[in-house]
This record gives structure tokens, sequence and C-alpha cells, in this order.
């Protein structure tokens, strides 16, 4: 590995998603830039629950909230003509490629709350949820007269940071996309002894930014779709005055 960045080479991509966000995230980037170096070091795993990975849903249940791919992968093949009210179109996706009615929302869990209480679904709804959650979205939608149980249909467990990862830190200036406040708070405790070689956080959101707690550059996208874009031009950007 090289020691040191040199001026006009490509820093190096460490991607902290959960294995198979990872290999998503990957493919993006490389399909934009095929000489990118990429490290892969995922800082949580997903753990299913239920029955042979898969949970069980009451028999009186009218449909399927879901505000991630993982509760889309938990959830069972339904027997029945089944909604599910999903985060955004690619958990919708998943939950269609499951049998499901598909209802997409527009990407985050205040626009499912917002779509719920517009569609007013009846009978009572299971959200098929993590262990850990950035919003939870229960009360609002109780307040809103829905019928609304919760079930934790996977869990997201801590794994430590990789060698590899760790030595890309400490030898260069690394770019990190973070896409969730979790992983910012676990990768601020992961890398706390690593010297900051000038590395560049893009964080997909400004909660994520705020849960980063080392004193390394944190840029925020103007969007969540913009931060393949963003990462990408973090790359190969100059190292400008105010990162240290």
């Amino acid at each position: 590995m090289t020691k040191n960045n040199v001026p006009g080479s490509k820093r190096t991509i460490i991607i902290t998603r959960p294995a198979q966000a990872a290999v998503r995230t990957v493919g993006q980037l490389m399909r934009l830039d095929p000489s990118l170096r990429i490290i892969t070091a995922p800082l949580l795993k997903i753990i299913k629950r239920g029955h042979v990975g898969h949970v069980l849903v009451p028999d009186d249940c009218r449909g399927l909230i879901l505000t991630s791919e993982n509760g889309a992968d938990a959830a069972p093949v339904p027997g029945r003509r089944l909604d599910a009210w999903c985060v955004g179109e690619r958990t919708a996706s998943a939950a269609r490629r499951k049998g499901y009615e598909a209802h997409p929302a527009d990407g985050g869990a205040r626009s499912l709350v917002k779509l719920l209480l517009e569609r007013r679904p009846e009978g009572s709804l299971i959200w098929l949820r993590g262990q850990h959650v950035a919003m939870d979205i229960l009360p609002a939608l109780r307040s809103g007269g829905l019928q609304i149980d919760s079930i934790v249909a996977y869990d997201q467990l801590p794994i430590p940071l990789t060698a590899e990862a760790v030595h890309a830190l400490t030898e260069t200036d690394c770019v990190l996309p973070v896409y969730s406040a979790r992983t910012a708070k676990l990768l601020s405790v992961a890398a706390a002894e690593v010297p900051d070689r000038g590395h560049r956080v893009c964080c997909i959101s400004q909660r994520t930014a705020d849960a980063f707690e080392l004193g390394w550059a944190c840029i925020v996208p103007a969007s969540k779709e913009a931060m393949i874009d963003e990462t990408l031009r973090l790359v190969s950007a100059a190292p400008p005055a105010s990162d240290h």
C-alpha cells in the first residue's frame, strides 16, 4: 500500500456500511470509476431474528411497515394479499420481490409517516424494525389514530474496524462515506487513536455529521442522492486549508 497520497493521486475510500449495502455502494462507485481503491470495513453486522430468518406476522395483520431493506428481507413471503408501506423505492422493490403490494414514500421516515397518515390504511399494521432505529415512528402514527405494533425483525451488531482499514487510515488520507448516525458514533470510537491524515467523512445527513465525534473534516451533500457523486469528488479534491 502506498504510504502517502501524492498530489493528484486518488484517496482510498473506506466503506463502513453493513455487508449487503457495502457491496451495492462499491458497485455504484466502481461503475463510475473502475480505478478507485476501495476498502470494505463494515462496522455493523445484520442479524435476522425469527423462524428460519423470517419473523412470524400475526394472521390479523393487514400490512407491514418497512423502514429498511433489512425489514423487507426479514419479512415472510405473504400467503395472501398484503400491503407493505415502505420508506423508499429500494425497500419497496425488495418488498415486491417477496410478493407484497408495496407503497413507497420519498426515502425518509418522516415522509413515510406522512404517507401513512394521508392514506390511512385500515386494520392492524406491523412495523418490522431493527433493534436500533434512527426515528421511532410509533408515537406519531398511533397519535394519528392508526393501529400499529412493532416487531424487532433484525439486530445491528457492532463489529471492529478491520486491520486493513486501520492501516489505510493511519498511513494516508481517506474518504469515508457514512450513512447513519450510529455508524458515525461507532467510527468515532473505532478510529479514536487514528491520526488525522486529512481524512474526509461524507455524511448522509447533518444528524449523521453531528454524531461523528472526531475532528476530521465532515461534508454533508446537498441530498442523499448526491452521496456517491460527493464521495467521488472528495477522492481527488485538493486538501483545503480549513480541513485542519
